[in-house]
């Protein structure tokens, strides 16, 4: 356990050695709480909807991999959404634009639209921040092949599941 006067110094060569995106030193502290601080109680469950965010956008992040966001992207046009924007901003725009590479590979969408953008970010230090927005389509076939991967993921489900009962019994 790190004695609390311990810690400042900690904190201050783990600052040192941190790095941002750009190479520049991050000059926010890292603070630990005290494990009786955190309550147990206190996980993070998912964000609410956001109401000023259109149902049919899919913010491409890095915290998730790319095929979540293609899956999400079909699972948006399969629920009857007619087009689907697809946007990221910074350093995952490369992400975004792999997404839509993945659907079209798969033949599942057409891009209608392609937009790019460069705004003040909002964290206030003046930073800018380069957007691209990819609008895509059902392609033909959409459905079949939509149908057709549902069945099949859902046949690998219940196998993995069958599986895990027969290992569990032993």
């Amino acid at each position: 356990m790190i004695e609390e006067e311990e810690r400042p110094a900690i904190e201050k060569r783990a600052q040192k050695h941190r790095k941002g995106d750009r190479g520049e030193k991050m000059s926010a502290a890292v603070s630990h709480p005290k494990p009786s601080a955190v309550a147990p109680s206190a996980k993070r469950g998912p964000a609410p909807p956001n109401p000023h965010r259109p149902s049919n956008n899919v913010q491409v992040g890095h915290q998730r991999s790319n095929l979540v966001f293609a899956d999400l992207t079909k699972h948006l046009l399969a629920g009857g959404e007619k087009d689907v924007e697809v946007s990221a901003l910074g350093a995952v725009i490369a992400d975004a634009v792999d997404v839509v590479e993945i659907l079209k590979n798969q033949g599942m969408v057409t891009v209608t639209k392609i937009e790019t953008s460069r705004r003040a970010a909002p964290n206030a230090r003046g930073h800018v921040a380069d957007k691209i927005s990819i609008w895509v389509v059902k392609a033909p076939g959409f459905d079949d092949k939509y149908r057709d991967q549902m069945a099949e993921r859902s046949r690998k489900a219940t196998a993995t599941a069958a599986s895990n009962s027969d290992a569990s019994k032993k």
